[in-house]
């Protein structure tokens, strides 16, 4: 079974250990994630991606999962 966070990184096209980091705030989202982020989300821009607090991130990143974006 795929697990949530396994699923968000597949979808990013990202390792699911550089999204752990992301989200514990110990790595920033990186500029080509952030373009492809804005790509997902077409109502959150480059600089909010670039900008969002490691707090917020989990959370955001869950919608992808959902589909409501």
């Amino acid at each position: 079974m795929e697990t949530k966070q396994k699923a968000i990184a597949c979808r990013l096209g990202i390792s699911e250990s550089y999204l752990s980091l992301i989200i514990k705030g110990e790595k920033p989202i990186s500029r080509p994630l952030a373009e492809k982020l804005s790509n997902i989300f077409p109502k959150k821009d480059f600089k909010y991606w670039r900008s969002i607090p490691s707090s917020q991130i989990k959370s955001e990143l869950s919608e992808i999962l959902t589909g409501k974006f």
